[in-house]
């Protein structure tokens, strides 16, 4: 297992607190090994901890989430196997959770990491197979060897941000639709209705700015905060743009 130092100096060379540095170093083992396990390629890497880990988003991310095949037990077999491999790691990991839900599969991983109780949250959502769009992609982060992952077709993640904004109303949906925007690979892959359109410019506008300062500043940078402190209107700017 890695040292608590190397962690805490990361943590202040990106101007973040150890917990998200933690979480984030236990999100890369867990994902590696998964995406070494057969039938892993049936599961597709999505949502927040997608865009920080393949595109380069500066939000931390609490949750993995995956779109995959109707099948909860070979999801559930991967990850047994992989519990067994975090184990062997040194790391004090428990699955607390883990069901079927109505539309795909839960679990909760809780971690022990250097006296920090750390919960990682993973939901599948299931889809036929005919209409799953897959991408592969390369994970190089800064404490970990590079591996691969198989990922959600961008089009079809970058929709998904947009409805999860819509439906939801989060400040870091708020955020991640920001990030969308400003990154050209994904930009372009970005195609709003007019009807989603007004539905975000509404929530936009009745949004608390307390809410997302809030939430936002324990999931970005110190150098991000700036952007925090009106974000809905920066955001509407690059949809303007857009």
């Amino acid at each position: 297992m890695i040292e608590r130092k190397i962690l805490a100096d990361l943590a202040t060379k990106k101007e973040t607190t150890f917990f998200n540095i933690g979480r984030e170093y236990l999100q890369n083992l867990f994902l590696a090994k998964f995406y070494q396990k057969t039938g892993s390629e049936n599961f597709l890497f999505k949502g927040g901890t997608a865009l920080r880990l393949v595109f380069g988003s500066p939000r931390f991310s609490e949750d993995l989430d995956f779109t995959g095949l109707k099948n909860g037990a070979s999801f559930e077999k991967i990850l047994e196997d992989v519990l067994v491999e975090l184990s062997l790691e040194n790391l004090k990991v428990e699955l607390t959770e883990a069901k079927p839900t109505s539309g795909g599969y839960f679990s909760l991983l809780a971690f022990d990491l250097f006296g920090e109780k750390i919960e990682i949250e993973e939901e599948v959502s299931f889809r036929p197979a005919a209409i799953l769009e897959r991408e592969t992609a390369l994970v190089a982060w800064e404490l970990s060897p590079a591996y691969k992952v198989y990922l959600l077709g961008r089009r079809v993640l970058v929709a998904e941000k947009a409805k999860a904004l819509i439906m939801r109303q989060k400040p870091r949906d708020i955020f991640d639709l920001y990030f969308i925007l400003r990154n050209e690979q994904l930009r372009r892959e970005l195609k709003l209705t007019e009807e989603e359109r007004e539905a975000i410019f509404s929530l936009l506008l009745k949004k608390d700015k307390r809410e997302i300062d809030r939430e936002l500043r324990t999931l970005l940078p110190k150098s991000f905060w700036p952007i925090i402190k009106d974000l809905p209107a920066v955001l509407k700017m690059e949809l303007g743009r857009s």
